[in-house]
């Protein structure tokens, strides 16, 4: 029988030897607390089997929640870029509240699939089970666990849309749009060189030289909590310069003239555009591209996307023959493996339409 002492507060209390040392040779003890003899048995008995397996393990009375902010703060914020904090952020505001009051003790892979299955959309119930399996891991290298309830979770597969150019009617209909001088900038920088959105936005007048027909990307805007944040583009290969159309450029000095700030995208202050306005100027070039097409509110016929435009300008580089080491530069990979898949799939997409225009007979 352990030997206990009987606390003021009528609780048993006892301590379970570890057989391991501090830093300062002092013996690691486990403390014990009961409500009952018999319950302090028990306990013991079961931190001496863990012990012996291997498996003890101590969560401190911590829940997933309060963990989870520790993992965040130590691990993620000012760890990742800001864009991926928040994204992590947004997740353990919204999206774990079945598992926050939990004990990490308690937390079952039942658990954890539950709180993936809550979730609405494929993107979402991925990132959750990314998200959780990383917490407790670290619960584990923290020693408030001995196994990780998540780590026989399957990741949900996000299955995204097939990318693809933009087609001959939405070319067509884009011609058609009477877009104000900022939603066309916005499309003729996209159709015309290919940049990443947050390549797109950063840009300022300085940017363009009108005599070299150049747009020099430097900057990239991303938005953490709805607020922009300029950087660094995504990677050293994206601090590029790229050779723009003449027609792009003769379209944008006229533009740029009339700027009274630097940002060519920007709010009603002259700052660098929000996402809220962004999202609403989107909105507006959406609608007069489906319009030009035919549609209306109730009929939606263009899912056009700023990265459609992107691809659609590597499927061009790619018909004008332009070299895959060239097209790299030009588009801002990293590397040269996502240039060549892009143009191994082009490749392959056109020889498949080859393959069935030559199977049609009489």
């Amino acid at each position: 029988m352990a030997k206990y002492t009987k606390r003021k507060d009528g609780r048993f209390y006892t301590q379970v030897n570890t057989g391991k040392y501090d830093d300062a040779g002092k013996a690691i003890r486990i403390p014990v607390y009961a409500h009952s003899s018999r319950e302090l048995e028990r306990k013991v008995s079961e931190i001496k089997t863990d012990l012996g397996r291997g498996t003890y393990a101590n969560d401190k009375g911590k829940t997933f929640g309060v963990y989870a902010q520790e993992w965040y703060r130590a691990y993620k914020k000012g760890n990742v870029s800001d864009s991926t904090a928040s994204d992590y952020l947004n997740i353990l505001k919204n999206h774990l509240n079945l598992l926050n009051d939990l004990r990490l003790k308690d937390i079952t892979k039942t658990d954890v699939q539950t709180q993936i299955n809550a979730a609405k959309s494929q993107e979402i119930k991925r990132r959750i089970a990314l998200t959780v399996k990383q917490i407790l891991e670290c619960a584990i290298d923290d020693g408030y666990l001995y196994r990780n309830p998540a780590r026989s979770i399957k990741i949900p597969t996000v299955q995204h849309k097939e990318r693809r150019p933009l087609t001959s009617a939405e070319k067509a209909a884009i011609k058609k749009c009477q877009f104000t001088p900022m939603e066309a900038a916005f499309v003729n920088i996209s159709f015309g060189c290919g940049l990443r959105r947050g390549e797109t936005l950063a840009l300022m007048k300085n940017d363009i030289d009108f005599n070299t027909h150049q747009i020099y990307v430097r900057h990239s805007v991303s938005f953490v909590n709805s607020i922009p944040v300029i950087k660094e583009p995504k990677t050293k290969g994206s601090i590029r310069s790229v050779d723009a159309p003449e027609w792009l450029t003769e379209a944008l000095k006229p533009y740029c003239e009339e700027l009274d700030g630097l940002y060519l995208f920007h709010g009603q202050s002259g700052a660098i555009i929000s996402l809220s306005t962004y999202r609403r100027m989107w909105k507006r070039i959406l609608t007069k591209i489906n319009s030009a097409l035919g549609g209306n509110d109730n009929l939606i016929l263009t899912d056009i996307t700023p990265h459609i435009f992107r691809h659609n300008y590597a499927t061009m580089l790619y018909q004008a023959g332009v070299d895959v080491k060239e097209a790299q530069r030009l588009l801002g990979h990293s590397s040269i493996r996502i240039t060549l898949e892009i143009y191994t799939h082009l490749s392959e997409a056109a020889q498949n339409t080859r393959e069935k225009i030559n199977r049609i007979a009489l």
